[in-house]
């Protein structure tokens, strides 16, 4: 049997070939098993390799030059008979030609031994081993060896150096001639590390030792005795073979060694339990490492997806429990803001200096949120959505997003006193708060984490944040956030409203950055007088309240026109209907 390695720009692979000649060429044709090799420097018709009886390969050339082992060129319809291993060139491509011999299953089945099954993963119970390893080594021995383990160990998991430093230990340490780390890709076997006592590159392998090592999950050696001394392998080596395991304790590969019986010590009846012991044990420490390297990977992607989402030291506390990211119901504060008038300044600036605004705005206000311990749900457009009390508790959460709604709006002077030239005007920010119960995980998928809320609380935060613009505030919180309140903030009512969509009513509150303002405590206290008018339905005595605090203040806010407008509209239709709860009606 021929084994074959392709490699080149765009491939790098192994193919096994069993009976007749075998062809290789940039194209698929004629009647022959052909390999198609993606090359553009390769020939149509490239070259057909075939096994000949007494052990060697002809390789007969149908196309371009081809550079055979000793730096002589095979010219187009000539053919050389050589002895594999053996590495052929043409075009851009290298070709490696191994004999796999043919194996006979009684002789290999009679001369293998096996010894106790490995531990194939960290979750699984050590227990003291019992089989009968044979003579004991020296404790130098012992001492090479174990440091051995740790430097495969020490190395890159998964890197060549790691696998390197394996193949290298099953001849230098061990005594055999020649040691393989053979792993599994695409259903097919692929030598990915290789050493030999001679320096030759011989990458042959049995195939029936490899299917049994996979099938049994354990390690398998020969050992000969008198009546089948001279059935190993063609009578010219003894194997050993043991599992690599993933963390789903599957072979995802194999350690792989063999020892020269035509050269061995004449003592030597293959492979002794021991060395079998110590295969299993550098196949140990690989499997060991492709654990720690997955884990390490996993952990690495979980950081990345929750430094999206979290603070850096919520997001350290997270890779120690995900489970916390479980979807359950949770109470809630939440944060939905939006930039003001943002359409229209970025027709005005265009989109180049858009993206770079709204990326300085975001960046600013994700700051707020994650140094005041929210979690940014999402970002909509030109603004974000952010979350308090999940996925850890959190106390007093309703005051930590209240805080960093008012270090939002602290922002504002110095965005607009940067941009303010360029873009002919000034930035306002819109901002509402609720808290809630809602549904809280990951909706997303498992590359990619989209972590945050569910439910009416949600849908309600963002009905209040868009309200913002009806009363010309910068930020309202609802009934259920100004109770939770511990913290003493400039808060005043503007109304019961039953916002767009919603069936119930629910209170508003505003609250101001102007609390430093010597006019707030006052505006604060007139305005809620003038609205308890309007709630009594006395609108002569509102609308009088309303002007009384322009004329009062030098100033009709927000609030106040919205209000004196309402009073208004009553007085002029006296026989409709009165109810203390204003409908607010928003895009």
């Amino acid at each position: 049997m021929l084994l074959f390695t392709l490699a080149n720009e765009r491939q790098k692979k192994q193919y096994q070939h069993r009976d007749g000649p075998m062809e290789f060429g940039r194209l698929q044709q004629g009647q022959c098993a052909r390999i198609v090799v993606e090359d553009p420097y390769t020939s149509r018709d490239q070259l057909r390799v075939e096994e000949v009886a007494d052990g060697t390969v002809r390789v007969h050339n149908l196309g371009s030059p081809i550079t055979l082992p000793d730096g002589t060129q095979l010219t187009a319809g000539n053919s050389k008979q050589l002895v594999p291993p053996l590495r052929v060139v043409f075009g851009r491509s290298t070709l490696d030609i191994g004999l796999i011999p043919n194996e006979d299953a009684d002789s290999v089945s009679s001369s293998l031994r096996t010894i106790k099954k490995p531990v194939a993963s960290e979750s699984s119970r050590l227990k003291t081993p019992t089989a009968k390893l044979g003579g004991v080594p020296s404790a130098e021995t012992l001492a090479q060896w174990f440091e051995t383990l740790l430097t495969v160990q020490r190395a890159a998991a998964g890197s060549s150096a790691f696998y390197s430093e394996t193949a290298r230990a099953v001849v230098d340490l061990i005594g055999l001639d020649r040691g393989l780390v053979i792993v599994r890709h695409d259903n097919a076997w692929e030598v990915v590390a290789s050493h030999s006592r001679q320096g030759s590159d011989n990458r042959q392998f049995s195939m029936r030792v490899l299917m049994q090592v996979q099938t049994e999950q354990r390690t398998f050696f020969q050992k000969f005795d008198n009546d089948n001394a001279g059935q190993s392998l063609m009578g010219l080596e003894a194997l050993v073979a043991s599992p690599i395991f993933d963390e789903q304790e599957t072979v995802i590969g194999i350690v792989y060694g063999s020892r020269d019986m035509r050269t061995a010590d004449e003592n030597k009846q293959g492979i002794e339990p021991l060395e079998a012991q110590f295969v299993q044990l550098l196949a140990g420490a690989v499997s060991a490492g492709l654990v720690r390297m997955s884990r390490e990977a996993e952990a690495a992607r979980n950081r990345v997806q929750f430094e999206q989402f979290f603070s850096p030291e919520l997001a350290r506390a997270l890779e120690c429990d995900t489970g916390v990211l479980a979807a359950k119901e949770r109470e809630l504060t939440l944060l939905f803001t939006d930039l003001r008038g943002f359409s229209k300044i970025s027709e005005r600036i265009g989109a180049s200096e858009t993206y770079n605004l709204l990326s300085d705005i975001l960046d600013k206000l994700t700051n707020q949120v994650m140094d005041h311990g929210g979690v940014v749900i999402d970002y909509y457009g030109d603004g974000l959505a952010a979350m308090w009390n999940a996925p850890t508790d959190m106390q007093q959460h309703a005051d930590h997003a209240v805080e960093a709604a008012l270090a939002m709006i602290n922002e504002l002077p110095a965005i607009n006193t940067q941009w303010a030239e360029r873009l002919g005007g000034i930035i306002r920010l819109g901002i509402g708060i609720h808290t809630g119960l809602a549904q809280v995980g990951n909706s997303g998928s498992k590359r990619r984490m989209k972590y945050g809320p569910r439910g009416h609380a949600v849908n309600l935060t963002s009905r209040v944040e868009a309200a913002t613009k009806v009363f010309g505030v910068t930020c309202l919180l609802t009934a259920a956030t100004r109770q939770q309140l511990k913290m003493d903030f400039p808060v005043r009512r503007i109304c019961k409203a039953r916002l767009t969509g919603m069936t119930e009513a629910v209170d508003l509150f505003e609250i101001s950055a102007a609390i430093k303002q010597p006019t707030w405590p006052l505006q604060k206290q007139r305005y809620e007088a003038a609205l308890a008018l309007y709630e009594q339905n006395k609108m002569q005595e509102c609308q009088q309240a309303c002007q009384a605090i322009g004329d009062e203040l030098g100033d009709f806010d927000g609030p106040t026109k919205w209000l004196l407008g309402r009073a208004q509209q009553r007085l002029a239709t006296p026989d409709a209907p009165f109810e203390p709860v204003f409908a607010v009606e928003t895009k």
